[in-house]
């Protein structure tokens, strides 16, 4: 069976942390990437199709990171085994909307800095912010991990989504002190990957 790892929002498919977890989990790993569409105003109308064709047509598992967890939730299919989701932009936290939103009103562009430099139109914005929140629920085991720390997402609509779930078998972990990235925490969130994907009888 494969991993899918997919990356969040200004990373690529190096990403530090998805590729430690694929060090520890033994599924032969598969990097989704799209952030060769960075550059391309109104480029999150084609996230989902580009991520889709990378998928593979067996089966396998997905693990994401921030907005890759929305991202799974979309193109989760009858292949997918099981979701793990690492720090899921569900929402962002409510200062960081209004930045963005106010720069972007201002400049006509918001810009987020990160690995790889994301410019969004307030087009790009308002799809950002429709696809994180209409987020389809899972339909195979899941596991949500969070930082207590985290500044970047809100972690009250990971639990949301947790709880609005029927599915008895997912897990919702929280990280006390770690942030959104997991610096210096990589390994700890592989091996809960890697215990759940255990405890599904995946691996």
């Amino acid at each position: 069976m494969k991993a899918v790892y997919i990356h969040g929002l200004g990373s690529d498919a190096g990403d530090e942390l998805l590729r430690t977890i694929s060090e520890i989990v033994p599924l032969e790993p598969v990097f989704v990437d799209y952030s060769h569409l960075y550059e391309k105003e109104g480029w999150l109308t084609e996230v989902l199709s580009v991520v889709k064709e990378q998928i593979p047509r067996e089966e396998h598992v997905m693990i994401s990171h921030s907005f890759g967890g929305p991202l799974s939730a979309y193109l989760q299919n009858k292949e997918t085994k099981a979701l793990v989701f690492i720090a899921p932009a569900f929402s962002v936290n409510i200062g960081i909307r209004f930045t963005v939103l106010a720069e972007a009103a201002r400049k006509g562009y918001a810009y987020f800095e990160s690995k790889k430099g994301v410019w969004l139109s307030m087009k790009d914005l308002n799809t950002f912010f429709r696809l994180m929140q209409r987020a389809p629920a899972a339909t195979v085991p899941f596991a949500i991990i969070v930082g207590e720390e985290d500044l970047i997402v809100d972690n009250r609509a990971a639990r949301a989504y947790f709880h609005k779930s029927n599915e008895k078998r997912s897990w919702f972990v929280e990280i006390a002190g770690a942030g959104h990235l997991f610096v210096d925490r990589e390994k700890e969130i592989a091996e809960i990957s890697e215990a759940f994907l255990r405890s599904l009888g995946i691996i």
